[in-house]
């Protein structure tokens, strides 16, 4: 049947067909977008317990929520009962189509492959199996993004049981032996049959070939396929043992889950797979019983655990660690560039334990820590904080030096050996990607050890750096000499990367006590608790958090002096005090300590802001530019600085720095185009924000750009960027209520739109008021959202909490003044706006705003003198 109409969705044309239907590109005339119709064929409908079982897949698949899988928008029945599924549209083409037309490069098939086994990855630990990963099935935008499509639906179509046909053949090559044979398929499959795709992305060859059907069959389960190195010998043997490990037999010999092979490809990326982590089973034998690869297992995390925590601070040794440094090394310290500037990336987690996982960040977060203070032992020396690489998701070495201008990068893995655990770092150039060194630390777990002073020592020497005994003394300050208190310290420092969840703060504060109950002598410990509950307040602005925040940082310098970050903290924790001068006193004890201490500047600069003193917050800005001029980082605040005391010029300058010293910085060009804005300089602020999108798709530029697009009333744009804002972060209340006012604007108004938004704006505002109910911004923001959507009661409710609190805010008593306005209340309204204006805020800003509702009260005569009495 030919259909012209689907539900609210437009027929445009037939893009093809496949397996299990026809795929068509719609116009939804409801969101006024194109989208994707995939309409069922008959055998895949036949009988309501198939259509439950459509439905009930299509839904869980729909659940997925990751870049690189195709969104599913809708499942329904057209009006003669047939099944479809509403999709995302992608200008693009299959990676079949693709793969006709070209052969990409290695870079370029391994950055698709990483995005496919992401994708798998995703799915997987949503207990989705796809079940059909073959070539056609994944899509290849124009910006090139991938995009898997028709998860979970291959089950519905019987593909382990497909009959013979020219269509089936081609889905035969990708099954695996079990799929084949008819036997159970779990997420084991996936990864076979996409180790047969990413043979022949690297290839252009499929590995399992036969004019028929049966044959094929019989090649999939019985036969090996020849080495991608014979077919293109300049592919790296590790690539070479990635897919066949993923196309093994059996499943138990695979890859155990996708998030193994994710980490193999990303380490192939940055250069960082050692050659001794591919065992005999590497070489062509096929023998295996002895891999530590085959079956990863999780880490032995026995109290003596601390072995492996080779990259922390160190105390006197127990027991010296077996190195293994390749044989004739090529590697040398003349190999290093003078002027160092480092990322450290995330370990490799191999075989991905989550019980593992805060204790391998941990292990980062303390590396990065041990190189930030060696700064200032050495000339031309920068490292970027751990914080900058995993809120920006740096992965590989050739992303480091785009978003951050570094020359080096540390990279790593942390393993389980059958007798004890295998930490590795690589030193890697991120200009050539080449790797300069390299260092294997095995331990089989002594009774007691302390490996950080050797660690100190070995790291420094990768670096081509030679201890003194006081930049030993303070490195090691603060240590424990018990292994049972190190692992659980290293878990809670693990745990606080994710201070931005409450349970991770919580979780985090538990291992730091658990240390301290190791070893109550233990200054990093508590300087660790003290972090978590500065963090706990932070989070909940609830000041009961400030006195056990402060004891527990007392403590640790009671314990020891020589500990900088500790003394960051307590005057981090002062200024929350209110108590500036004795913030002061502590961060300038933290910058003798550690001169470069970027944080305690930082902390200087806002100390000083808060007594009003500029000139002075200035001057710590640019002394910290001073100390460290190759970083961005400083500019940047300097930058914010200037903007948010209306020097917009300078900040524009600081910005344009941040641009030259990170080119690939997103970020950087996003702020640069708001200070363009705000300096009225449309054009360059336009250029800035597309500069930042053509690096990345980022929220934040989609986000002004379609700000700019609203206040130049091209309204249907504007909502249009606000939508490619929010396809890419959907929790921020505040786009969603401009993504309303676009709607409302536009000619004629959207109103079903419009309501929809503000629903979703007062959804989102709500889940956010649940982490601070005493949020008084969101709550004054909930009363417009409910005044807008006529419900009056509820932005009553909300109104009578935000006068309890009492804020003293002159922009917030103004809007509460409004929001007593539009809910008929005249005299409160008065009253709140004559509080604001008391306070500070230009009655001229107030009346402003034309709303007919506000006229009226413009034209009050109680107003006019709460106005002429300002003035």
């Amino acid at each position: 049947m030919k259909y012209e109409t689907i539900s609210n969705y437009e027929i445009l044309e037939k893009l093809g067909e496949g397996g299990m239907g026809q795929v068509y590109k719609a116009f939804d005339t409801k969101l006024e977008r194109n989208v994707a119709i995939k309409l069922m064929l008959p055998q895949v409908q036949s009988g309501e317990s198939s259509k439950e079982r459509f439905i009930q897949e299509a839904k869980s698949a729909s659940a997925l929520d990751h870049p690189n899988i195709c969104t599913i928008y809708e499942i329904g029945e057209t009006d003669d009962g047939s099944l479809f599924i509403a999709m995302a549209y992608y200008e693009g083409e299959s990676l079949q189509e693709y793969l006709k037309r070209e052969i990409p490069s290695y870079d370029e098939a391994l950055d698709i492959a990483i995005q496919v086994a992401k994708g798998l990855e995703c799915a997987h630990q949503s207990d989705i199996i796809h079940r059909d990963i073959k070539p056609a099935n994944i899509m290849i935008t124009e910006s090139g993004i991938v995009k898997i499509v028709d998860f979970g639906l291959a089950k519905l179509a019987g593909v382990a049981h497909l009959t013979q046909t020219g269509s089936t053949l081609g889905t035969a090559a990708y099954m695996s032996p079990e799929q084949v044979k008819g036997g159970s398929v779990d997420h084991k499959s996936d990864v076979f049959s996409c180790g047969v795709v990413l043979y022949e992305l690297f290839t252009g060859i499929q590995p399992f070939k036969s004019d028929y059907y049966h044959g094929m069959m019989y090649a999939v389960v019985n036969e090996d396929p020849p080495p991608v190195t014979e077919h293109k010998p300049d592919l790296p043997v590790e690539l070479e043992w990635i897919l066949r490990k993923s196309m093994e037999k059996d499943p138990d010999d695979r890859f155990q889950d996708m998030s193994e092979m994710v980490q193999f490809l990303e380490s192939l990326k940055v250069g960082s797979i050692d050659s001794s982590q591919l065992n005999d089973n590497d070489t062509g034998s096929k023998s295996k019983k002895n891999s530590s690869l085959l079956k990863s297992k999780p880490l032995i995390m026995a109290s003596a655990v601390i072995v492996c925590v080779i990259l922390a601070v160190g105390f006197y040794i127990w027991y010296s660690p077996r190195i293994i440094i390749e044989e004739n090394s090529p590697f040398t310290t003349a190999s290093l560039p003078a002027s160092k500037q480092i990322a450290v990336l995330p370990f490799l987690n191999v075989g991905d334990q989550p019980e593992n996982a805060a204790f391998v960040d941990g292990l980062v977060e303390t590396l990065t820590s041990i190189l930030s203070q060696l700064d200032q032992f050495q000339d031309q020396f920068l490292v970027v904080p751990s914080s900058e690489t995993s809120s920006r998701n740096i992965r590989s070495a050739s992303e480091a030096r785009a978003a951050f201008g570094v020359n080096l990068v540390v990279a790593g893995s942390v393993q389980q050996l059958d007798d004890g655990v295998r930490v590795t770092i690589n030193l890697i150039d991120a200009v050539s990607l080449r790797q300069l060194n390299s260092k294997i630390i095995d331990d089989n777990f002594t009774e007691k050890t302390a490996l950080q002073d050797e660690a100190v020592i070995n790291l420094a020497s990768m670096l081509g750096f030679e201890l003194q005994p006081r930049a030993r003394s303070i490195l090691t300050a603060g240590g424990t000499s018990v292994p049972g208190a190190y692992e659980f310290y290293i878990r809670g420092v693990g745990h606080l990367q994710r201070f931005d969840r409450r349970e991770e703060i919580d979780a985090a504060i538990e291992q730091f006590n658990r240390a301290l109950k190791e070893d109550s002598n233990f200054a990093r410990a508590y300087a660790g608790l003290g972090d978590a509950y500065l963090y706990l307040y932070r989070r909940t602005a609830n000041a009961d958090w400030i006195q056990p925040a402060v004891e527990n940082v007392e403590k640790a310098l009671s314990i020891t002096d020589e500990y900088s970050p500790v003394y960051t903290t307590y005057g981090l924790l002062l200024i929350e005090r209110g108590e500036y001068e004795q913030a002061l006193e502590m961060l300038d004890r933290a910058l003798e300590i550690d001169p470069v201490n970027f944080e305690a500047y930082r902390g200087k600069a806002r100390a000083y802001l808060a007594q009003q003193r500029t000139e002075e917050a200035e001057a710590t800005y640019k002394k910290a530019i001073e100390m460290k001029p190759d970083y961005w980082a400083g500019y940047a605040e300097l930058g914010v600085f200037y903007s948010e005391t209306a020097r917009f010029e300078e900040a524009a300058e600081q910005f344009r720095i941040v641009t030259e010293l990170t080119p690939k910085n997103a970020g950087a060009f996003r702020n640069l185009g708001g200070i363009y804005y705000y300096l009225g300089r449309q054009d360059e602020a336009m250029e800035a924000f597309e500069n930042s999108l053509a690096i990345e798709p980022n929220y934040g530029a989609y986000s002004n750009l379609a700000t700019m697009y609203f206040f130049e009333e091209d309204f249907t744009k504007a909502a249009e960027t606000y939508k490619e804002a929010l396809a890419l972060n959907d929790t921020d209340y505040n786009v969603w209520s401009y993504l309303a006012s676009a709607y409302e604007e536009s000619d004629p108004p959207m109103e079903d739109e419009y309501r929809q938004a503000l629903l979703k704006a007062r959804e989102m505002a709500e889940k956010q008021l649940e982490v601070n109910p005493r949020n008084t911004g969101i709550l004054v923001d909930l009363v417009n959202f409910n005044v807008n959507l006529e419900d009056e009661a509820a932005a009553r409710g909300l109104l009578n909490q935000v006068v309890a609190l009492e804020p003293s805010d002159a922009y917030l008593q103004q809007r509460i003044g409004i929001m007593y306005e539009y809910l008929d209340d005249r005299n409160s309204a008065l009253e709140w706006i004559e509080k604001a204006v008391n306070n500070g805020y230009p009655a001229e800003e107030i009346t402003k705003d034309s709303d007919e509702q506000l006229t009226s009260l413009w034209n009050d005569e109680r107003f006019q003198e709460i106005v002429k009495e300002q003035k």
